[in-house]
This record gives structure tokens, sequence and C-alpha cells, in this order.
């Protein structure tokens, strides 16, 4: 009888364990699905990012988009961190840098005020828990960048004698050299430090408009030299935007030309500007121009609008390096804009045709300034303003895609912000949200560090924020 019992016994061990396991999978499930909303993610149009589905009609270059499948690993968001809280004041035109040696280390700049004469870099030590801000009276279009030793340099327009300003920090942003003219007059500066494994490592690059002006550094900063090319006379009074290093050390500069007026039967029909690339093979000395399409606005005013162009490095999944292109634009003339994006794999020599990448939400609304960031496993990442109109506010969000596959499909927008804003319109602002130029980047882990120009809850006053994104 013993030995019996024990053999009916063990009859049901299998039943058991079956049992323990489906227990164990049903929390699991449960975990997973409570994990979403956990996040703080909002799903467009009721879709969360992971289920195969067509976004966007890219028949320029024989495809779609599509937001591809990655069952329930949905990117985690971390909290949002109002960095301009403590500088007070309206706030907007914002860049951020990550210290690639060390991701606690991160450095923003932003315009302040209403009248463009004034500017501040907020520098955190602590991954974001605390800032310390430097102001900076009489100056624009601030830029930031780390190199590689992680030493702070900081490029602006002195508008007290409208030159090219610079000033260098050895300790995160805590101490700053006084400032120092670089370059002759400019506009809409850009800085880049060259990360790559050419012989130009290092060097620092400063781009900006008014001549067409690049003016680089070989010793960290220390002494600068400027150049003029005058390549093509078209995009000399164009403007420039963030360039992109390759990793043989070829410099590639996104430029817009200047508005041209189109006219239908004698009646004004938008206007139309042409993108150029310049492109140095030895360091910013000399520079060669390409032509590369036009953008247009159209003749009725639309919701999102031409606000920039973003630029970014990363793989073509063949071992060699993509250059990628992204901007609004509003080719049909008609509104919304949307958001498009070229790519080359020849160094900036020749670009494939532009496509949307991404349906701007809610519907009808339009695509704004983008930021394309590609972090150190190749995944893409665009933040974009996303506009739209309720009378009488300008409403907007920051919205992101990212892409796992070198830029073939990209995932559906994913809302950033917890709240939405409406343009400040008490006193007039000096830009128009979708015109802000925002710049994000990302980290030694490959999460992204994104950043936007807020207005919540009927605030009179912009407030820079920032959140990280991490792509699984």
């Amino acid at each position: 009888m013993k030995i019996a019992n024990i053999s009916d016994k063990r009859k049901y061990i299998p039943l058991g364990i079956m049992a323990v396991f489906g227990i164990i999978g049903i929390i699991l499930l449960s975990s997973l699905h409570a994990l979403v909303p956990a996040l703080g993610i909002e799903p467009e149009n009721g879709v969360i990012t992971g289920h195969a589905k067509v976004i966007a009609n890219t028949s320029a270059s024989g495809g779609s988009a599509v937001q591809f499948g990655l069952g329930s690993l949905v990117p985690s968001l971390g909290p949002e961190i109002a960095v301009g809280a403590s500088l007070g004041g309206n706030q907007y035109q914002s860049d951020l840098r990550v210290d690639p040696a060390n991701s606690n280390h991160m450095a923003v700049t932003i315009k302040t005020g209403y009248l463009e004469n004034a500017s501040a870099i907020m520098t955190t030590r602590d991954g974001g828990a605390t800032w310390t801000s430097t102001a900076l009276n009489a100056s624009g279009d601030d830029d930031v960048v780390y190199d590689k030793n992680g030493v702070l340099h900081w490029s602006f327009i002195d508008i007290s004698n409208r030159t090219l300003g610079y000033r260098r920090s050895t300790d995160g942003g805590l101490t700053w050299s006084i400032t120092k003219t670089i370059g002759p007059n400019i506009d809409h500066p850009h800085i880049i430090v060259d990360r790559s494994q050419s012989s130009f490592n290092g060097s620092i690059y400063i781009v900006g408009t008014f001549n067409m002006q690049i003016t680089r550094s070989r010793d960290g900063g220390l002494t600068w030299t400027t150049a003029l090319p005058t390549v093509l006379p078209a995009i000399n009074g164009g403007e420039v935007f963030p360039p992109a290093i390759l990793q043989d050390g070829t410099l590639v500069i996104p430029v817009k030309g200047n508005w041209v007026n189109k006219t239908l039967n004698g009646v004004y029909n938008g206007s139309a500007s042409d993108i150029y690339i310049l492109r140095s093979t030895d360091g910013g000395v000399t520079f060669t121009g390409i032509h590369v399409n036009q953008v247009t606005l159209p003749a009725m005013s639309g919701y999102g609008g031409f606000n920039g162009i973003s630029m970014a490095v990363g793989p073509n999944g063949s071992g060699g390096q993509r250059l990628f292109m992204t901007y609004s634009n509003d080719a049909s003339n008609n509104v919304p804009f949307q958001l498009e994006m070229e790519t080359s794999d020849d160094g900036g020599t020749t670009w494939t045709s532009p496509r949307q990448i991404a349906t701007t939400v809610p519907t009808g609304w339009g695509a704004g300034s983008c930021s394309i960031i590609v972090n150190k496993n190749g995944v893409i990442g665009v933040q974009f303003f996303s506009i739209g109109f309720i009378n009488p506010n300008l409403l907007f969000d920051l919205d992101f895609i990212y892409s796992k596959d070198n830029g073939l499909t990209f995932s559906a927008p994913m809302k950033i912000p917890t709240v939405s804003s409406a343009e400040p319109n008490n006193p007039s602002q000096p830009r128009w949200i979708g015109q802000d130029q925002v710049e994000g980047d990302s980290d030694s882990s490959g999460a992204f560090h994104l950043v936007w120009t807020d207005a919540r809850s009927s605030t009179s006053n912009y407030t820079i924020y920032s959140r990280v994104v991490t792509v699984p």
C-alpha cells in the first residue's frame, strides 16, 4: 500500500509542475501588461509601439515606413526634468550635450528673455538632479560641446561687437574662461568636435552664417583660424545648421539657401529654398559644394513649418556609414507639414529622395523643428515638435520616433511631455515654437536625452525641459 501510494502521487507531479509554471506565466504577463502605463508612455492613435503597422506612405522612395514589432519591449521614459526652473524667466532655443566620458555630466544652452540679446548655460554633474547656471548678457545663438577630455567649449554671438564669441570650462561648467573673440561677424553658429579615427581627431569646428564662415581649432580651443569658402555663390548668404563628421574626418555641413517667393498667374504662391551640402576632407581648410534638393513653404500659413535641418551619422547596415538628414517640409503645397528624411551612403555626395518618416498626431497637426540622434548601438532617434492650432492658441507637443534598422522603418510617434503646451503670447514671444532650434544627444549607455521648449499650464513663459528615453 505504501509503495502504491507513492506511485499514485507521482502521477500528479507533472501536473503540479505545469500548474506552478502556469501561475508564474500569468504573473509575468500581468507584470508586463502593467509595465506599459507605468512607464508613462502615451500611445498615439491608441497603438503602442510594438505591432507592425503602416504609418506613412513613402512612395517617393519606393516603400512604406512601418511601426515594427518589438513585442512588449517598449521604450522607457525617465522623469521629466525642468532644466530651466532655477533660471526662471523666458527660455527658448536650446542645445543639450552629454559628456561622452561621463553620462552624469551634461550642458544645456538657453536663450533668455524676449529681445534675443541674452543667454545662459546650465550644467549638471549629477545626472540632472541639480544644475548650475551661468548667464551671459549681450549674446545669442549659443551652442556647446564636450571634447574627449570632458572640456566644455561654448560658442555664441557676442552682440556687444557682433563677433563670434567663445568660452571654455575645464571643470564641467563650474567656472569659465573670459569671453574671447575668435571670429568675425557671424549668425547661427554651431560647434562640433571631431571624434573620428582620422588625423583631425580633437579638432573643433564652428560653422556660421554671413559669408559661410568656418572657424577651427587644432589645440583644444587655445587658438583659432577662420576660413570663408566661396564654392557656391548661391549659399554664401544662406543659413547653416549643425554639421556632422564621418569616421574618416570628412566634415559635412547642411546649408539652406535664401527663400525665394513663387508666383502663379502673378499671385504669391508660396516660397522655396534649396538645400546644399558643404564637404571638407582636409579638416575644414577647403570645401566643395553640392546641391541636394528644394524645400517649400505654402502660400497658406499652415501647421508646422520648415525650421531647420538636423544631421547625424550612423551605420548603413553594410559595414559603412550613412548620413541622415531630417527636416519638416510641405512639398505638396498642402498643410500640415510633414517630417522628412534623406540619406547618403557616400559621404554626402549623393542623396536619396526625401520621404516621410512619421505621421504627426493628433491628425491635422504639422511637424516643426526636429533633432536626429544616432546612439552607440546604431539606433536612430528623432525628436520633433508636433504643432496644431485650436483658436486662439497654438498648441504643441514634443514627439519621438526611432529606428533599429538603419532608418528603413520607424516606430509610431511617442509623446514625450506629460502635459501638452500652448504658446504664450503675452508678452509677445521672439520665436513661435516650431521655429525654435532644439538639439538632443545620446549618452555612453545609448540612452537618448531629449530637450524641448515647454509652456504647460497656461504659463506666460517658455521653460526648457529634458527627458531620457531608453530604446530596448
